[in-house]
């Protein structure tokens, strides 16, 4: 990141703001997701689950977001990660991983997160991994069909008693 950009979390002066920046930044960078999927993601539903990072100048001016989404009473899923193209391999993807996760150990409800992400996108991989995500299967379609191009990654909630691990 150049020196005379720092990056912040966002502080958005209000939720309509938080929202319109979301949305854009997700009609940009969001893989060509449908603008109903991009609605629910910028509900105030899933508010809390979401991470930002910006130009600590200008609030609105996204550089990188993802979230989690409660997938079941144990499980939440990442999501959404992205970085604005001319802002790759600065470490944003992997910083805004991180916030992420710290935002959903707080959550009693992840203990298991999961992550999915297509075989090619090799620095999102690496992003998670970092954080021990580790690779547990190809995600397929249909029983006896070819894989997907997604990578299923799965990370367990870190905790200091490690009884139910045992044998």
């Amino acid at each position: 990141m150049p020196a005379d950009v720092p990056t912040c979390d966002c502080k958005f002066p209000s939720r309509e703001t938080e929202r319109d920046a979301r949305r854009e930044f997700l009609k940009d960078y969001g893989d060509d997701l449908p603008d109903s999927v991009i609605e629910e993601l910028v509900s105030d539903d899933l508010r809390d689950s979401w991470a930002t990072l910006c130009d600590c100048s200008n609030s609105t001016r996204l550089f990188a977001v993802g979230h989690y989404k409660p997938s079941d009473w144990y499980l939440c899923t990442v999501r959404g990660l992205a970085v604005k193209l001319e802002e790759r391999r600065k470490g944003l993807g992997r910083e805004v991983a991180g916030k992420v996760l710290e935002q959903a150990e707080k959550n009693p409800n992840c203990l298991v997160l999961a992550a999915d992400v297509t075989f090619d996108n090799v620095a999102s991989q690496k992003s998670l991994t970092r954080y021990d995500f580790e690779p547990v299967g190809e995600f397929c379609w249909e029983k006896g069909k070819k894989p997907a191009d997604i990578l299923h990654l799965v990370r367990f909630k870190p905790t200091e008693d490690k009884t139910c691990l045992e044998p």
